[in-house]
């Protein structure tokens, strides 16, 4: 398609002047575009050099995200409650392996992965016999992804010419695995919207304006989805823990609302619909 694609290159800047922005790298390099589409995360350097403001959530919980060499007869999806509030996933892979997420200790992990790891395993034991399993079933501990949840609302998602896309613009939790979903919406609904309008005016502003007007309201409804379902995921008191087993089963059986909570889940956004249909 003749794209260039440059790896080793970490930005630590930007500067936008007009209808041009200059990208600044870690290795003192600079670049100059006419459009920068800023995918850098939750941390944007991008958006803290342009000074772009932004809310910043830090939750009180760590995840891991991992493989494990241990395959399982059941073919579905499993999510596991514990009592005190930790949760552990798991999902079938080819090769009989697992793809597994779970609690982590907050700002504790590396200590624990250096000394206390046997510990921590066993510590999964007691309710089900497969979470210890699978974690016992990790050959390479430096492959699994230690994450501390992080909510960003950027009020502002572009300045000309200059877009924030993803982590960057809207952080979220990750109870509804929408995070990675809704940045590679952000990025088509962008660039179609940026094609579009080269075939118009070329007004970068109403592009901006456009994007963050279509993807903005959206993405809050799903961060605030995610945070809730993981709020209700990670109860540790007896007395809430009983109100939510017997609420859920409740909520669950009204159709309007299992279906407006799936098409959430889904990431179904009527307002972008007629951006996201196949062409060229």
């Amino acid at each position: 398609a003749g794209v260039q694609v440059r790896f080793g290159h970490r930005v630590v800047g930007v500067s936008a002047a007009g209808d041009a922005a200059v990208l600044r790298f870690a290795d003192g390099a600079s670049e100059r575009a006419a459009i920068v589409l800023a995918c850098d995360g939750a941390g944007s350097p991008t958006r803290a050099s342009l000074r772009l403001p932004a809310r910043r959530r830090r939750l009180t919980r760590a995840y891991l995200r991992g493989v494990a060499d241990l395959g399982w007869q059941q073919s579905r999806i499993r999510e596991l409650w514990y009592p005190d509030g930790r949760i552990f996933g798991m999902a079938p892979l080819p090769g009989r392996r697992t793809y597994f997420w779970c609690t982590a200790p907050l700002g504790r992990w590396p200590q624990t992965l250096q000394a206390g790891l046997d510990e921590w395993i066993a510590s999964w034991a007691g309710h089900d016999p497969r979470p210890r399993a699978v974690l016992a079933a990790v050959q390479d501990w430096r492959r699994v992804n230690y994450d501390e949840s992080l909510e960003v609302q950027a009020r502002w998602w572009w300045r000309r010419p200059v877009f924030l896309v993803g982590d960057a613009a809207h952080a979220m939790t990750p109870y509804l695995g929408q995070g990675a979903n809704s940045a590679l919406v952000d990025a088509l609904v962008l660039s179609r919207l940026l094609a579009q309008e080269f075939h118009g005016h070329g007004d970068l502003a109403a592009v901006g304006r456009r994007y963050q007007g279509i993807r903005g309201r959206f993405t809050r409804l799903v961060q605030a989805s995610s945070r809730r379902q993981g709020d209700l995921a990670t109860l540790g008191r007896a007395p809430a823990r009983w109100s939510r087993d017997r609420l859920l089963p409740v909520l669950a059986s009204a159709s309007w609302l299992q279906r407006r909570s799936a098409m959430v889940t889904a990431g179904y956004n009527r307002a972008e619909q007629e951006l996201l249909s196949p062409g060229p």
